[in-house]
């Protein structure tokens, strides 16, 4: 005989169809083992319904939640006030520079310039580099040697958290 325990916990909560309803009945009519399933089933949901209902909550709870909620409710209509002002500062700073870009002599002086600065540095930067020897592998030393100190300190926190943890700290 094929036992339906995994549709005895939806039997007593009444979740099952109409067929499916019926079907249990009829099973547990002949299965004893299911029967005792059906009553643990049972006790348990009648113990945890007595619990929470033998449980009183305070007088003043109600107060505290709506307390909290408006509480809350205040915060978060402050945080949504600062949404718009960003947007509409970011909009404001668009049209300036869409703006200078297309102001005529003064957005594409302004334009010009900034990229000849810009240029200016790319080509100072890549002169430095390619011209100075040693200057990749100090980059490259400094680079090791931030690595290796990285290394240990990260296995001096780890020996560290080990200890703690047998000595019951953590």
């Amino acid at each position: 005989m094929e036992h339906m325990e995994d549709m005895l916990s939806a039997y007593l909560d009444h979740e099952l169809s109409i067929e499916e309803h019926a079907v249990v009945e009829q099973h547990l009519e002949a299965c004893e083992k299911c029967q005792g399933v059906v009553d643990e089933l049972s006790f348990i949901k009648y113990q945890t319904f007595s619990t929470y209902q033998s449980v009183c909550a305070p007088e003043y709870m109600t107060e505290k939640i709506m307390e909290f909620i408006e509480n809350n409710t205040a915060a978060i209509s402050k945080r949504n006030s600062t949404i718009p002002a960003v947007v509409a500062g970011t909009f404001i700073c668009v049209f300036f520079m869409v703006a200078l870009l297309y102001a005529g002599t003064i957005g594409s002086g302004f334009l010009s310039s900034f990229a000849a600065i810009v240029m200016a540095v790319w080509k100072m930067i890549t002169l430095v580099i390619l011209q100075t020897p040693s200057f990749l592998s100090g980059i490259a030393g400094f680079a090791v040697f931030l690595l290796l100190i990285s290394i240990w300190f990260l296995r001096k926190l780890l020996s560290m958290r080990i200890a703690g943890q047998e000595n019951g700290v953590m």
